[in-house]
């Protein structure tokens, strides 16, 4: 089925998930994102959304984002289609995660437009392209949740959006890292009176000549 994500002020739909306990890459405590999968079945052709991974409070999509979690897609940068058709969120930099926690998927429309909608899955309907199979079960441990002021939110616990979830998989390597400080900045003045006052923590030399 569809979920309309845009009809009000501010009205976001979220989708919380778990980093299983071993599900990270060598049974890892903790791990990186490098990008989420989501699925669209119509958009606005002028607006985009904001796509962001939130921290969870008992089970509730918080307002604390993960750090580079953040992202905005044009409107052209997202696909629609069927249920099959992926548009790719890939994160400005690995997100780190942390196994056992749970986390949220959530997507802003910008403007709230109303012309956003999302694929799901609710228990006792028919899949989609399944020649007649009824979903028997909720997906999973993660809830699917409505919010029409991006602070409360509504939950649906026999419905859960389509997604999928990246991390990151790294091998050892040597690598190179050059640190260099930055540039002072030099000025040169004579027989001047101070009349105003410098910046906060900013760092003051005096050269003297040199006495012999």
């Amino acid at each position: 089925i569809q979920v309309d994500i845009g009809s009000g002020m501010d009205d976001p739909l979220a989708q919380t998930f778990v980093v299983q306990r071993g599900g990270l890459p060598g049974g890892a405590s903790a791990g990186f994102l490098s990008s989420i999968d989501l699925y669209f079945k119509s958009k606005d052709p002028r607006t985009g959304v904001t796509v962001e991974i939130r921290e969870c409070e008992n089970g509730t999509p918080t307002a604390k984002v993960l750090p580079f979690s953040r992202m905005h897609l044009d409107s052209d940068r997202i696909h629609i289609g069927d249920q099959n058709t992926v548009t790719n969120v890939a994160f400005a930099s690995p997100v780190a995660v942390t196994a056992g926690k749970e986390y949220a998927i959530v997507i802003l429309p910008d403007g709230n437009s109303p012309e956003y909608a999302v694929y799901t899955a609710k228990a006792g309907q028919t899949a989609l392209g399944n020649a007649g199979k009824v979903v028997n079960n909720d997906w999973g441990s993660g809830t699917l949740f409505l919010s029409t002021n991006n602070r409360t939110w509504t939950e649906f616990l026999d419905e859960d959006m389509k997604f999928g979830v990246k991390c990151c998989v790294f091998t050892s390597s040597r690598a190179n890292v050059i640190l260099e400080n930055d540039d002072y900045e030099f000025f040169t003045a004579n027989n001047f009176t101070v009349t105003g006052s410098f910046v906060e923590n900013a760092e003051v030399f005096k050269q003297t000549a040199n006495a012999s």
